[in-house]
């Protein structure tokens, strides 16, 4: 026996229980209406078969509904589906429906307000509505066929959109003065409110009257209010139903045209991609701009536009033209006027301008004429700041408010915005490439006489984990390097952790630049004669920029280094040859446009040689060493092209180009080892050198625009002539452990600064 049989015996039971013992009639009747409640069906015990309105639970229904009492819900997860016929009809008075599930009909509309004269219905659409056919949501103000409203006196439909709504397209015939409607779009309204705050409107809204606040989301497709004017809709001017936009911080980008009484923005972003017809009126003065209306490409503006002094005009300009406001007046009512206030912020593209006039915004001044015989003024006002003046010093132009238009005058090459991080990106490289150098032609002399990674460190097969300065890939090659000098040691095996923060200040009109970046180089050195040393070197170091204007970069560099020496008398002759490979990625950010990235390879091939000269000198407390140095370093960095994305038309691309960094140095370091009572040895030194450089320290690249004109991006020069500084500890704890620390910096002489420190420690067992 099943578990259903086994509970309507039970029931059974009970009934037979409660009139066995002359139980009173009320409990009989209780008894009675419980026993028809369980023997339902699941489909109407979960709300769907009674068509009442409301599907509490996560079910799949196929039952229309209707509504007439004052509440209606389609719970989360539930889904309402009719086929050929309207899914949900509300038919009560002042009413509330809240969908959270899915409704979708193939009828004339998935949603029919149908609710008596004078009534409020509230539409809360959380969730997703479908009509593939009509309307998703239709009111009784509108028959399945025809765009008119039957009077602005039915119901009161008020909607609030944060799911997705989706209708048939918007198809109209015209019969005369008459405009037809033959599919649906998204939403019929009916002199309510439509709240756009989320998800996607998807189709038209056909409005009656309706008051349209867009506050987020997105609308695809036309927002048009048919009321009739005087006859049949389309036949005169007015128009009713007002649209605002109240994004806050947010942006909406319109996808369809706009035919209200008024439009509003007064917050926010708006992109007007699309025509707007406005009538004006009781409605308003048209469309008034409070906040920030960017204009895309050729927009027509029917009736008359306001800015106020809070809103801002964006206007994006390239070589090829600019967008422009083309403001035309109404057939029988007037309009074609602009009133001008506040802020016109002028977007440039990268490009060749030529001297040419551009017309940002034009009246319609067809058939006016004064008295006098004159133009009458359509345009009044002014604005009274002008943004994005001018993007480079070879660019003018000026601004003419004309009694009819907008123009704006210009000639000159318009220079990309914060072009100028990659010649810092170059810089940066050449300075990181150039200290690998230096390190490299010193090891042999620090092996020597026992400092850093001295002949101690050589028979060491152990080293402490350095920290780095930049997670990630930098993390992974350090677990490795750690690893290296364990391996190694036997061979002369040495590691060196490696953190810099570099600083270029500006010079003339380009931005300085900032700069830190953390690595390690590591290798191996072997004795291959009595006075002579052969070496392998291996590093990865990663740079981050920022420029100081909305620009950065990234330079990750892997290297690998031949380096030998040996001794010719008292003197230690040291060279290096390397070569690094370098990925160097940018972005720059463009106000109100977006992001232009890239990412290049590079490539450095090396060069460098030492003569230094370590001297034992007497002290006080017993012999420090003097070591004088004189040598010179070459570096060649060959950068591939690049072409940006993620700007459109403020994109740039490079086809590729060389820097070269020629520097002779001469240095001086001494060191003494010291003893101490417990029997620790400890080895300061202290550097100074002077390096200047011999070839052009000019940051020039060379770019080109969408439209192949070439521009030229000077970056600011780093320093000729550096001063460097540095100090440095060596600690034997024990005879098997040994810890060194080591600081060096390019004095702020020039407007070039930088700092290096280095760190290890190593153990012998």
């Amino acid at each position: 026996m099943d578990r259903s049989e086994t509970g309507r015996d039970l029931r059974v039971a009970v009934l037979q229980r409660l009139i066995a013992t002359r139980a009173p009639l009320l409990m009989i009747g209780i008894a009675v209406q419980a026993l028809v409640l369980l023997a339902t069906p699941n489909e109407a015990r979960a709300d769907c078969a009674s068509g009442d309105g409301n599907i509490a639970a996560a079910v799949t229904c196929t039952t229309p509904q209707t509504l007439t009492g004052p509440t209606g819900v389609v719970a989360s997860g539930a889904t309402l589906t009719t086929g050929a016929t309207t899914a949900y009809t509300v038919s009560s008075n002042n009413a509330t429906v809240t969908n959270s599930g899915i409704v979708t009909s193939q009828g004339p509309q998935a949603f029919f307000i149908n609710a008596p004269a004078s009534s409020v219905v509230n539409i809360v659409n959380n969730g997703s509505i479908f009509a593939t056919q009509g309307s998703a949501i239709s009111t009784n103000g509108f028959s399945s066929t025809d765009s008119r409203p039957s009077s602005l006196g039915g119901s009161v439909v008020n909607i609030t959109n944060t799911g997705n709504i989706t209708g048939g397209d918007i198809q109209f015939i015209v019969t005369g003065n008459v405009l037809t409607s033959v599919t649906g779009g998204a939403i019929r309204g009916s002199g309510g409110t439509i709240t756009q705050a989320g998800g996607t409107i998807q189709g038209g809204l056909l409005l009656a009257g309706d008051t349209v606040h867009i506050t987020g989301g997105a609308i695809n497709g036309q927002i048009l209010d048919r009321t009739p004017a005087s006859g049949g809709a389309g036949s005169g001017d007015s128009r009713f139903g007002v649209v605002n936009f109240d994004l806050g911080a947010g942006t909406f980008t319109t996808n369809g045209s706009i035919e209200v009484g008024a439009v509003n923005v007064q917050s926010g972003t708006v992109v007007l991609s699309s025509d707007v017809y406005v009538s004006g009126g009781q409605f308003g003065r048209g469309l008034t701009n409070s906040a920030t209306l960017q204009i895309n490409g050729l927009t027509t503006l029917t009736g008359s536009f306001v800015q106020n002094p809070s809103g801002t005009l964006a206007m994006q300009l390239s070589p090829q033209g600019s967008s422009q406001l083309k403001i035309k007046r109404l057939a029988f009512t007037g309009g074609g006027t602009a009133s001008l206030a506040g802020t016109l912020a002028l977007v440039y593209q990268p490009g060749t301008y030529q001297a040419r006039t551009y017309t940002l915004i034009s009246t319609d001044t067809t058939g006016l004429i004064s008295t006098t015989g004159e133009t009458i003024r359509t345009v009044t006002g002014t604005f009274s700041s002008i943004t994005g003046a001018v993007p480079t010093p070879g660019l003018t132009q000026a601004i003419t408010i004309g009694p009819t238009d907008v123009e704006l005058t210009l000639s000159g090459v318009a220079q990309p915005a914060s072009d100028t991080i990659f010649p810092a990106a170059a810089t940066a490289a050449v300075l990181n490439g150039q200290r690998a150098n230096g390190i490299l032609l010193d090891r042999l002399g620090a092996r020597q006489t026992g400092i850093a990674d001295g002949p101690e460190a050589v028979s060491g097969v152990g080293s402490a984990r350095v920290r780095l300065a930049q997670a990630g890939n930098i993390a992974t090659l350090g677990e490795i390097a750690s690893a290296f000098p364990q391996a190694l040691a036997p061979e002369g095996g040495w590691f060196r952790g490696i953190g810099d923060f570099l600083s270029v200040n500006r010079n003339m009109a380009a931005p300085g630049f900032t700069g830190a970046a953390g690595g390690f180089l590591a290798g191996f050195d072997r004795r291959i004669a009595p006075d002579l040393y052969l070496g392998l070197a291996g590093g990865y170091e990663h740079s981050d920029l920022s420029e100081h204007s909305a620009a950065s970069g990234q330079v990750d560099s892997g290297r690998v280094a031949v380096y030998g020496g040996g001794w010719l008398g008292p003197t230690l002759l040291t060279s290096t040859a390397g070569y690094a490979y370098d990925r160097i990625a940018t972005d720059r950010n463009i106000s109100a446009v977006g992001t232009a990235a890239q990412a290049h390879d590079g490539h450095e091939f090396s060069m460098a040689g030492q003569w230094s000269l370590p001297t034992p000198v007497a002290s006080i407390v017993g012999t420090a060493v003097i070591t004088p140095k004189i040598g010179v370093q070459f570096l060649h960095l060959t950068e591939d092209g690049f072409k940006e994305t993620g700007a459109g038309g403020f994109d740039v691309s490079s086809r590729g180009h060389d820097t070269d960094s020629v520097q002779p140095y001469l240095g001086l370091a001494a060191a003494e080892k010291f003893l101490t009572t417990d029997g620790s040895e400890v080895t300061p030194e202290i550097r100074l050198g002077y390096s200047r450089e011999m070839l052009d320290t000019s940051r020039i690249i060379t770019l080109a625009a969408i439209d192949g004109t070439a521009f030229v991006a000077r970056g600011a020069k780093p320093s000729r002539d550096m001063l460097i500084a540095g100090v440095g500890v060596t600690l034997r704890a024990r005879d098997n452990i040994f810890l060194y620390a080591n600081y060096d910096g390019i004095l702020p002489t020039g407007n070039t600064s930088d700092h290096t420190v280095s760190a290890g420690l190593r153990v012998r067992f």
